[in-house]
Formats: structure tokens, sequence, C-alpha cells
């Protein structure tokens, strides 16, 4: 999917008319991430964690995210 869209970023631009092309564009291009490196995996991690320690996640231990 990421190739995909990464295709077709200009028609979403095009398609975006509330803000200006080149907010859009930066948005797209640089805001969004589709491959997580070690600081993104180590927040996600974290945040699992704090999910389970305040009851947000149900069920039994905490067990570590896996990265497919």
């Amino acid at each position: 999917w990421r190739a995909e869209g990464q295709a077709r970023v200009e028609e979403a631009i095009a398609a975006e008319t509330r803000y200006p092309a080149s907010l859009s564009r930066f948005y797209l291009t640089e805001c969004i991430r589709c491959r997580l490196g070690s600081p993104e995996k180590a927040a996600l991690r974290e945040y699992a964690r704090l999910l389970h320690r305040h009851g947000v996640v149900p069920g039994g231990p905490f067990v570590e995210p896996r990265w497919i």
C-alpha cells in the first residue's frame, strides 16, 4: 500500500482543496512515516507498556510489540 500511496501523492494533493498544495505536499511527503526506525519503535513500545500499566489494554501480562 505504501508504493501505491506514494505513486498517487500528486493526485491526493490536487484533490485536497482546504489547504494550500505546498502544505499538503509537505504533510504527505515529510510528516507521514511508513517505515519505523529505532526511535519510533521505542516510542511505540513505551506507549504499549503505558496502556497496559494503566489498564487500557485488558488481558494478561504485558507482551512486547513485534515488528513485521
